[in-house]
């Protein structure tokens, strides 16, 4: 969210504590480390410079860090201080100190958008970084690819395909361009939600071009998703060999393509800085 609020022309400052590179129980190359800024080489992560700010925006789910407003005093920026969570199927953001909050998941079972101070705002996929493959479906290395944390349904399905005899690709550790070599290599995406929500790997893989298979969303037809396959999980592997034995796949990649198009973090980002403006 760093980089496409500067894309669309805002100046950041990006503070918080340097996470390394143990991330999420992996090893993080060095190159992919990000830090936050500081003031004039100082140690301080949290510093801020001296300057007017039109907005802070948090988009993290740690509790410390959604407590960092308060104890950093932030409200003397005299600007709003919004939320954007993309966790809230499994997470509450609510603090007395924020001004507004956007949820990526609608009716996220733990902070459903319900409140005048909530607005639905889905996850999207960074368009610097995952477009369309320009492998052909038929040539494409992996038959399935599932990038992320290996929740045991994931991994139970995993097996399942793989006994199949079907070439998967599935873990964590892959990252930016990595990743996106995976699934610009891969035919079919198999994205399992956490708790139902539509995590950004969809919008990420319809975008570069996978065929995207994933477990009934209830934001799918709030987001009028189109070329998705949906079941669930207890038919996927069904579905797989369904999906990849079709001759529809590529009609499917077409339509989940042109739907994912616009949903870029850029835009997330101009729908945040509309609302400050209005604000």
């Amino acid at each position: 969210m760093t980089d496409a609020f500067q894309r669309i022309g805002h100046d950041t400052w990006h503070i918080g504590p340097p996470k390394g590179r143990d991330i999420w129980s992996m090893r993080v190359p060095e190159h992919y480390v990000h830090a936050p800024d500081r003031v004039d080489g100082s140690d301080d992560p949290y510093r801020l410079p001296e300057r007017p700010f039109d907005l802070a925006v948090v988009m993290d789910t740690a509790s410390a860090m959604l407590d960092l407003p308060d104890k950093l005093g932030l409200k003397a920026l005299r600007a709003p201080i919004v939320v954007y969570g993309v966790d809230n199927h499994v997470c509450s953001y609510r603090r007395p100190w924020f001004d507004h909050y956007f949820l990526a998941h609608h009716d996220g079972p733990v902070q459903p958008v319900r409140l005048d101070d909530e607005s639905w705002l889905p996850c999207a996929y960074d368009p610097a970084w995952y477009m369309p493959s320009a492998t052909p479906f038929g040539e494409r290395e992996y038959d399935v690819a599932m990038i992320g944390f290996m929740y045991p349904l994931r991994r139970e399905l995993v097996r399942l395909l793989e006994a199949e005899g079907w070439r998967v690709l599935a873990g964590t550790g892959l990252l930016f361009d990595q990743y996106a070599d995976a699934y610009q290599n891969a035919r079919i995406s198999l994205c399992i939600s956490a708790a139902g929500d539509v995590a950004q790997r969809v919008f990420e893989t319809a975008a570069m071009g996978c065929h995207v298979l994933s477990d009934p969303c209830a934001d799918f037809e709030r987001l009028e998703a189109r070329g998705i396959a949906v079941c669930p999980p207890e038919q996927m592997i069904a579905r797989v060999n369904e999906l990849l034995s079709s001759n529809d796949a590529e009609r499917a990649i077409a339509e989940s393509l042109e739907w994912a198009t616009p949903h870029t973090w850029d835009e997330r980002a101009r729908h945040i800085a509309a609302w400050a403006e209005k604000r």
